[in-house]
């Protein structure tokens, strides 16, 4: 019998307290998880102006597990009335950094995995820039 087919067994001492998940006991985590908010502030990005005069940023208060597109929808519908090639799509870009970084925030990733990775640089609530038009390569 090889060393691979014994079963690893930890050893607990007395002082240890009793090891228990039950699926109620991960209700509390799991709403804590699901309930966070994100503030958003969307501007249009002046590239895509349609007038000398940008419209006002648009609150949003978007749910940590939510997507951008998703959670944003009806901002991205007033903002593109003002946006001259709005049939494009929308895309979205972190300036709260200060920084002159062009690169678009991924669509596929969750706001609260977004927020929290740039969080050194961000500040609430997060502005992000809409910008409609080509995706850049």
């Amino acid at each position: 019998m090889t060393s691979l087919s014994k079963t690893y067994r930890p050893t607990m001492s007395s002082a240890d307290p009793p090891l228990s998940f039950s699926p109620s006991s991960a209700a509390p985590i799991r709403h804590t998880l699901h309930s966070g908010y994100v503030p958003l502030f969307l501007r249009l990005s002046h590239t895509c102006l349609s007038s000398p005069h940008p419209p006002p940023p648009v609150p949003v208060l978007a749910p940590r597990s939510s997507y951008l597109h998703v959670c944003c929808a009806e901002a991205l519908e007033s903002l593109s009335e003002c946006a001259v090639q709005s049939s494009l799509g929308a895309w979205f870009v972190d300036h709260s950094g200060g920084g002159s970084d062009q690169s678009p925030l991924r669509w596929t990733v969750p706001v609260g995995v977004l927020f929290d990775g740039r969080r050194e640089k961000s500040s609430l609530p997060w502005t992000l820039e809409v910008n409609f038009g080509r995706y850049p390569a």
